[in-house]
């Protein structure tokens, strides 16, 4: 079975090493979480065949957050959380973080698994919503 995200990296920040941690399954909810403020319907409209279309649907749910004002709080606390630092000790480093830790997370063999979990969730519990 593939792993959601293959390999730790590393990434350097003012002279300190930080690993960017695998993404688990908490990673999906915090996504679903984030993405339920601005449209979690994003999730469910991807169509991920190619590793380029991951990194593409991948950058444009990025997007989406970054752009958010609701969503600034727990995407800092969620990037933090992959290289192991708070929420707000994330937000008060260099932008050049951010935009490594994206590309890291984007270029990874197991996005597409990642994106795939995202997308069958949201799927799930749009049809119970129907259902009710």
């Amino acid at each position: 079975m593939e792993k959601m995200m293959r390999v730790a990296k590393t990434i350097e920040v003012e002279g300190k090493e930080y690993d960017v941690r695998k993404l688990t399954n908490a990673d999906v909810f915090s996504c679903l979480s984030m993405l339920g403020k601005i449209g979690a319907e994003a999730f469910a409209d991807l169509n991920v065949e190619e590793q380029d279309d991951v990194k593409e649907a991948g950058f444009n749910l990025f997007m989406r957050l970054v752009g958010s004002e609701s969503t600034e709080k727990e995407l800092n606390k969620f990037l933090g959380s992959l290289i192991g630092v708070s929420g707000d000790a994330f937000r008060e480093m260099p932008p050049y973080v951010m935009t490594e830790i994206m590309e890291m997370v984007l270029e990874d063999e197991g996005m597409k698994r990642f994106l795939d979990s995202g997308k069958a969730l949201t799927v799930l519990i749009s049809n119970l919503r129907k259902k009710k």
